[in-house]
């Protein structure tokens, strides 16, 4: 991790955060995105695998050597991306409620952003 620039470490820990409480409070996850289901054994389970994949992405930024940091970057802003569209997709189809969708949204977009800075910092 030394040496990356801050769009890096900053994505990582985010990834990382997000990932862990997914992971091991899926419950406070589905209540913070506004979901009345907050014990739903379907969304924990997904909750939970969405939080593995997301702490193995924080942890290729954060902990990996640069040749595989400079693999994740070129990832990142798929994963992203995708992820963004998922949460806009949610909301315009009532899958999430408006404020849930616009939260996920908003934090996709943010990692989003830092994934494509991260990435031009990479390559230059």
């Amino acid at each position: 991790m030394s040496g990356s620039p801050v769009p890096v470490v900053a994505l990582g820990f985010i990834r990382l955060a997000n990932g862990l409480v997914a992971l091991f409070a899926p419950a406070f996850m589905l209540r913070a995105l506004g979901s009345s289901q907050a014990a739903s054994p379907p969304a924990t389970y997904i909750l939970r695998m969405f939080g593995i994949r997301t702490v193995f992405l924080g942890l290729d930024l954060l902990a990996m050597g640069p040749a595989h940091r400079r693999e994740a970057l070129q990832r990142a802003p798929i994963i992203h991306a995708t992820d963004a569209l998922a949460a806009l997709s949610a909301g315009i189809t009532r899958q999430l409620p408006p404020k849930a969708a616009a939260t996920a949204l908003g934090i996709s977009s943010v990692n989003l952003g830092l994934a494509v800075v991260a990435r031009k910092s990479r390559d230059q």
